[in-house]
């Protein structure tokens, strides 16, 4: 309820609910609190005002009453905190907290709510005290009074809540106005922290007036955004889901020592909108390698790419780890971007299907091996059943294809007759592997289709607009890609359904873009619609099915 706010929030958009309370002492646990005050401040000015007497339960003490002003017999009436409690929760939901020497007052309100059963309240909060502290160093007072004599603001009542509270916020006003014209704080998160700092700077003060600009002008779209140094030259290339929140974070005063570094040497800021973080993900992948930015450690490299390869050009195929990708009439699974990742993955597929695991020197040999006789192979190189590989191998297909069903209930059957004949070793080994295969196949299982001879449309929602990524023989392009020829994209979705030519030597590059897609998809399944090309006899076809999805 409290403190579930966006520190990225401007300044001036963040409600702020400047507290005052008047108690019967100064224990929050053996006191209670007789008065309370809210004041809430946005953009610049007051915005309402809230006060209540509190009915403590108990008489309040001679000095309490002559300091404040508070009789017996006007509590008496008041309501209790309990009653009050809805609205004061109302008024204080989804806003910053404030207060002077706000520690004091937060204990009291804790206290309460925690009496009406309102446990973990843990508000973010601004203190005038603190503020004090950063802004005026020199001062040798800092209590409520010689501040409004700071600031020249007028308290006739003091020690009565509502007074106190308006005063408190004209005071962080003031503050607030004063930390942004020296400090160049944007965010919310920039107040927030500078009070707590021991340094008397935000990373915003390094950035100049035009990087500010820029930033505050950037859209909540994905995209790409660039710095640059006094040479003119890019020294940073980043993309965003948000571009947006991932900028007004540079500003934030906790930002990694990464971008403060970043913004050390930063004079300029740009950023090229797209319609989806994924094509974010590609245009800075390739932005980074044609330019090598100095301050971009990651992706100036092709990294590594590993396959599932089925070699279907023999009698009994296997499936082997390769890291090359080629046409040569196999069929390729993927992307894996670490051999032991492919290494695990194939483990579960050789402990969950009879397929060999020899090499063809082996094979050759024709006679039994351990697996043969613990049913993890069906022994073609004794029995030459093409048939019965033929069906281990279609379970094998359908499995990468994310179709897990038939071999889930194999391995269910399989462990109860375990169970049943008493062999709780094996049963708990399938128990295992089932558990595994649930867990890795969401990972790497997106398409319906070997990866080399998918052709497909995906459609990727991204908050109201849409992009359109063309797959087509292991090659991927981009509707409306910056970095491509403007007809590239439709060139190619023509190509397939009207000529049988086609490119098949695939670059690095080609392979990068193929894994980042597909690993990214993966992670998005729910954005994301995919349309096979040769369930449609068209373009045409097949942009009026996408427009009906």
């Amino acid at each position: 309820m409290f403190g579930n706010l966006d520190i990225l929030s401007r300044i001036q958009d963040t409600p702020i609910s400047v507290i005052d309370v008047e108690t019967t002492g100064l224990s929050p646990v053996h006191n209670r609190i007789i008065e309370i005050a809210i004041v809430q401040i946005k953009n610049g000015e007051i915005i309402s005002e809230y006060s209540s007497l509190v009915n403590p339960g108990r008489k309040i003490p001679g000095f309490i009453s002559i300091m404040t002003g508070i009789s017996d017999s006007e509590l008496r009436t008041a309501p209790f905190f309990e009653e009050i409690m809805p609205e004061i929760r109302r008024l204080l939901e989804h806003t910053v907290w404030g207060g002077h020497n706000f520690q004091f007052d937060l204990g009291f309100i804790k206290h309460e709510f925690l009496q009406c059963g309102e446990e973990n309240v843990k508000p973010l909060y601004l203190c005038s005290l603190r503020l004090s502290k950063k802004l005026n160093p020199l001062l040798r007072r800092r209590n409520l009074e010689s501040l409004c004599h700071e600031y020249g603001i007028h308290n006739l009542r003091g020690h009565r809540a509502l007074p106190d509270a308006k005063a408190t916020a004209q005071i962080l006003l003031k503050m607030i106005d004063s930390s942004v014209r020296k400090y160049a704080f944007y965010t919310i998160g920039d107040l927030l922290n500078f009070q707590f700092n021991k340094q008397s700077s935000s990373p915003s003060d390094n950035f100049s007036g035009d990087i500010i600009s820029e930033i505050i002008s950037a859209p909540d779209r994905a995209g790409v955004y660039m710095f640059y140094n006094s040479k003119n030259e890019i020294i940073y290339i980043g993309k965003a889901k948000s571009l947006r929140t991932r900028l007004q974070s540079y500003l934030g005063g906790k930002s990694p020592a990464k971008s403060k570094k970043i913004l050390r040497f930063a004079k300029k800021l740009k950023y090229q909108t797209t319609s989806s973080e994924l094509t974010a993900l590609f245009y800075e992948a390739e932005m980074i390698k044609q330019i090598l930015p100095k301050h971009n450690v990651m992706l100036k490299s092709y990294g590594n790419k590993y396959f599932l390869r089925i070699d279907t050009l023999t009698g009994f195929p296997r499936i082997e780890i390769t890291n090359k990708f080629d046409f040569d009439g196999s069929d390729y699974f993927g992307v894996f971007y670490s051999r032991n990742v492919a290494r695990d993955f194939l483990t579960i597929i050789d402990r969950a299907f009879q397929l060999r695991e020899c090499d063809e020197k082996e094979f050759d040999k024709k006679r039994g091996c351990f697996l043969m006789h613990i049913e993890r192979c069906t022994a073609p190189c004794l029995n030459h059943d093409s048939i019965l590989y033929s069906e281990e191998l279609k379970e094998v297909y359908n499995f990468l294809y994310g179709n897990t069903r038939e071999v889930i209930d194999r391995l269910l059957n399989k462990m109860k007759k375990y169970v049943t004949t008493q062999q709780f070793e094996k049963a708990a080994e399938i128990k295992t592997l089932t558990e595994e295969i649930l867990k890795q196949v969401h990972k790497s299982s997106l398409l319906r289709e070997p990866i080399n001879s998918a052709n497909l449309l995906l459609v990727i929602n991204s908050g109201g607009s849409k992009d359109f990524v063309l797959l087509k023989n292991g090659r991927v392009f981009i509707k409306d890609y910056p970095l491509t020829p403007g007809e590239r994209f439709n060139n190619e979705l023509e190509h397939f359904y009207y000529s049988r030519e086609y490119d098949i030597h695939l670059t690095d590059e080609d392979i990068e873009k193929l894994k980042m897609m597909l690993n990214w998809v993966i992670k998005n399944r729910s954005s994301v619609k995919l349309f096979y090309l040769k369930d449609f006899s068209s373009p045409a076809e097949l942009y009026a099915e996408v427009s009906r999805s």
